[in-house]
């Protein structure tokens, strides 16, 4: 028997209780040998007192000499020999064969290890299927422990590197913590943050990290379960749209559908997505990609939200749209631009006021076409009747910017609309009448609209009229008869109507 065997066995023997937890056995295992004893009072009595797995460690580097081997063992104790990292396990278990042979047939397999009964605990159970009492789920202890690693990690490299420019190294060292489910989501968070600082008002860092592989993992966290995590990565794509060198990269993305969907789904994380859509609609590239990728016709539902931040959100992102000159045919065409009209009778005050904007922008334009003319004047007759009086006087206005449109002007005259104009006549409030009679003075300027409003037998209420109190309802029914006597084929019923008489006396004293 060699000496270094010889110090192993006195080294197990003196062990009154060896250690339960063997160190990893690695995969560059390169040799096993078996090595069997008998006569050996005190490994004898050991294997009877702990018949368990146990380890031996710091006296395998001395195991270079090949051990012996004996013919009768009642008890065998295996050695694993791990050269690589100089730990070994001991195993003392009854021999698998009968004590007359001394090794297996040549034909068998001598490192062969009959299958073992798969765990779905850990890697310690696979590899020691005979040891006896609890085993504990070693991944389960160290996934917490390797996120808190990692986050401590994190913290310290973006707490290294804030005072330096931001460089292909560091957001490669980045990207390497974004992607992985392991890590915790603080750790994502704060990443995220630190290049939100960092791209706020930096235009080339903004342009480093389009660059870089990190722009491919910020997107894709706008899928993350954490709330946390998809706010961080809606307010940092909304930095980098917000600069003219990154906008386009970041239009290319095509990041619009599940930013929409954050809006109208997740509460809590909707106004980083607002902010995001509503800076990559302020440069011409944004708004050319949002109306290629027909975003604006999700702008309907949206209209129809439930919630008051989000219908106000999307007449502002309509504003915004709707000064560009590429996305106003668009808009037009779309169900958003009618759906705008019923929220002029919106409970909400800032609601309501911002869709008569767009509508007033949209009634401004020269590509207004017939149709749709058609379809904001039925919705305009309906709230022509509204208990609100600004409500109908901005109805009059919105008909005095139809009506200078020469293709719009058949289509007023045929509505109802040009009919509830003569009824407003009669109104109690003096802006109201104010803003009928422009509206009636607009529709004069052309032959058709002054012989409509001859036939309506508007005249003797345009009378009345002239002897307002208020000076600016009096200016503008004379307004409506000037316009009304250029047309010759019209003049002779001015001339035989009320309203002559009451223009022919001087007015201007009156005024203030």
């Amino acid at each position: 028997m060699s000496t270094a065997i010889k110090k192993a066995l006195a080294l197990l023997s003196f062990s009154r209780k060896p250690p339960l937890l063997c160190g990893r056995v690695s995969s560059t295992i390169l040799r096993r040998r078996i090595c069997s004893f008998s006569s050996h009072p005190f490994l004898w009595k050991l294997c009877q007192k702990e018949n368990k797995r146990m380890t031996v460690s710091k006296f395998f580097p001395f195991c270079a000499s090949s051990p012996v081997v004996h013919e009768t063992s009642p008890i065998k104790l295996h050695i694993l020999l791990v050269e690589s990292t100089g730990t070994a396990t001991a195993k003392c278990s009854q021999p698998p064969f009968p004590p007359s042979r001394v090794l297996p047939s040549p034909s068998m397999n001598p490192l062969a290890r009959q299958d073992s009964r798969p765990s779905f605990i850990s890697w310690w159970s696979d590899s020691n299927p005979g040891l006896p009492g609890p085993t504990i789920n070693l991944h389960a202890m160290a996934k917490p422990l390797m996120r808190r690693m990692y986050h401590c990690q994190a913290l310290i490299f973006i707490k290294k590197n804030s005072g330096s420019r931001l460089s292909k190294d560091v957001l490669e060292t980045y990207s390497s913590y974004l992607p992985w489910d392991y890590v915790s989501r603080a750790t994502k968070v704060a990443i995220l943050s630190e290049l939100t600082h960092r791209t706020q008002s930096d235009s080339n860092d903004a342009r480093t990290v389009v660059d870089s592989p990190v722009l491919y993992h910020i997107s894709q966290m706008l899928w993350s379960p954490d709330i946390r995590v998809r706010s961080a990565s809606s307010r940092l794509l909304g930095n980098l749209a917000s600069h003219e060198s990154t906008v386009l990269a970041i239009s290319e993305l095509k990041l619009y559908e599940r930013l929409v969907s954050l809006v109208v789904e997740d509460f809590e994380n909707s106004w980083m997505a607002r902010e995001a859509l509503l800076r990559i609609v302020q440069r011409s590239e944004g708004v050319q990609a949002i109306v290629e990728a027909q975003l604006l016709d999700h702008a309907s539902s949206l209209l129809e939200s439930p919630r008051e931040v989000v219908r106000k959100w999307t007449c502002e992102l309509l504003e915004i749209v709707f000064r560009y000159d590429s996305a106003v045919v668009t808009i037009l065409e779309s169900k958003g631009c009618v759906r705008l009209i019923s929220l002029l009778s919106d409970n909400s005050r800032a609601i309501w006021a911002a869709a008569r904007i767009i509508l007033s922008s949209i009634a401004r334009k020269l590509e207004v076409t017939p149709a749709i003319a058609a379809k904001l004047l039925d919705c305009v007759s309906e709230i022509q009747q509204s208990s609100s009086s600004e409500l109908r006087r901005w109805t009059c206005d919105l008909l005095v910017k139809l009506a200078r449109h020469e293709p719009t002007l058949p289509v007023i005259l045929e509505s109802k609309a040009c009919v509830q104009l003569v009824i407003l006549l009669a109104d109690k409030h003096p802006e109201v009448i104010d803003s009928v009679t422009k509206a009636l003075s607009q529709i004069a300027e052309k032959l058709e609209g002054a012989q409509a409003i001859v036939e309506v037998e508007v005249l003797d209420d345009v009378s009345n009229l002239i002897e307002s109190s208020s000076w600016s309802v009096r200016y503008w029914a004379c307004t409506l008869i000037e316009a009304l006597v250029h047309h010759e084929s019209i003049l002779p019923a001015v001339l035989e109507s009320k309203a002559f008489f009451a223009t022919a006396f001087p007015l201007a004293q009156q005024a203030p």
